[in-house]
């Protein structure tokens, strides 16, 4: 009764002391990745208090609990003393008449203590118990999360040969579990095979939701949307991102060697298809200046490169895999504008026969697509080419205004 009550009374301590663990880890993190941040706007005593809160709320919800043990610790011990006492005190003057043997006496007292050490082992198991509970119901919960996009199929679906329309979305529409108001609505246009076709608008648009919506990471509210000519929601999801290459808006490469990286997308890749990716990525240079070249080492992020570098070889990383479409969302942003044209001209050449999705803020990385979508609150307010735009669409002209003021 004693124990199931502590067992009652510990698991909402243990509870609290996982939040306040992840409380802890989170604030240790932030304040190690944002150092710089930190030291910029002087921080550096606010970030202590932060740090000394969680750490001390830790702390004392921890001494809280292990006092609630201590005292059952302290209590088993002094039950196994007691224990012995007696059995001294009604034995003893048994074995003064005779009638008890020392031996026997010390046999008892083994195994009696024998005996209470394993009921201490499992007193143990007990005062652990909630601890475990609490992990376990955590554990469980990671493990139990069903991702809500869900294949409805596992079998491939055959494409028509190089079909002329690589994606295609049919009046989509879209909008969030937790929202009211649609990210995205009314969308239809195609993205041909050997052009390229452009997104752009302000914050909020929702342009990154259009990459997101033909890589599946979110499925259309309303509408079709095509891949070949097939619905993305009739092929299993591993197939779709196989006919897919993507450079998301933040650069992103792995701990390893740029070889590693490069292949991240086709394991097989040869060194001479490796080093062509770069050249069209406008990369080659710079990893041929390093000691190692292709093997130099690349830390967590790409953090020892700069943000240009790792655009590029997250470029360089989507051509070796020659897919159907390449989808590039804000990914030229840190480059120059000399790289910038160098690389669009090299890419022209090198996806002639895929389509080519770009994502942008900068009217002059897209002023050449044979087709651009103007995205306005989540809704299509002009496509054409960039001349026919400059006349016919007010929220166009007032980019390309802002872009390059007179």
């Amino acid at each position: 009764m004693f124990l199931k009550k502590i067992m009652r009374s510990a698991s909402p301590l243990f509870r609290k002391l996982q939040k306040l663990l992840d409380r802890m880890s989170t604030v240790l993190l932030e304040n190690i990745t944002g150092v710089r941040v930190v030291r910029a706007f002087n921080k550096e005593a606010h970030e202590q208090n932060r740090l000394n809160t969680s750490f001390s709320g830790y702390a004392d919800t921890s001494i809280k609990a292990n006092r609630m043990f201590a005292s059952l610790d302290g209590l088993s011990f002094f039950t196994v003393n007691v224990f012995v006492i007696l059995v001294y005190s009604f034995s003893g003057f048994r074995v003064t008449a005779g009638a008890f043997a020392v031996a026997d006496l010390a046999a008892i007292i083994e195994y009696a203590m024998l005996a209470l050490f394993y009921l201490m082992m499992a007193q143990m198991v007990i005062l652990t118990l909630p601890r475990a509970i609490e992990c376990a119901d955590r554990v469980r919960t990671v493990l139990g999360f069903s991702p809500t996009i869900q294949d409805l199929t596992k079998k491939k679906v055959w494409f028509p040969a190089s079909p002329a329309h690589v994606v295609q979305f049919q009046n989509v529409a879209f909008r969030f579990a937790d929202s009211e108001e649609y990210t995205l609505k009314n969308l239809s246009f195609s993205c041909r095979r050997g052009e390229t076709t452009a997104i752009i608008g302000g914050t909020g648009s929702g342009k990154s939701t259009v990459a997101s919506l033909i890589l599946r990471f979110n499925d259309v509210t309303d509408g079709a949307l095509l891949l070949n000519g097939i619905d993305l929601r009739k092929m299993p999801q591993e197939q779709l991102r196989d006919h897919i290459a993507y450079v998301q808006q933040r650069a992103w490469l792995f701990a390893g060697t740029i070889r590693e990286n490069l292949q991240y997308s086709n394991p097989n890749a040869s060194d001479e298809v490796l080093w062509h990716a770069l050249e069209v990525a406008q990369a080659a240079d710079f990893v041929r200046s390093l000691p190692d070249g292709l093997d130099a080492f690349v830390a967590q992020g790409g953090t020892n490169f700069s943000g240009g570098q790792k655009q590029r070889l997250s470029i360089a990383r989507a051509l070796v895999k020659r897919p159907d479409l390449y989808i590039f969302d804000d990914s030229f942003s840190a480059l120059d504008f000399k790289t910038d044209a160098a690389l669009r001209r090299e890419l022209a050449k090198e996806t002639g026969d895929a389509a080519v999705l770009i994502i942008a803020q900068r009217v002059s990385t897209i002023r050449h697509a044979q087709q651009i979508i103007v995205l306005h609150e989540g809704e299509p307010v002009g496509i054409g080419t960039h001349d026919e735009l400059l006349t016919k669409c007010s929220v166009y002209r007032e980019i390309y205004e802002f872009c390059n003021p007179s």
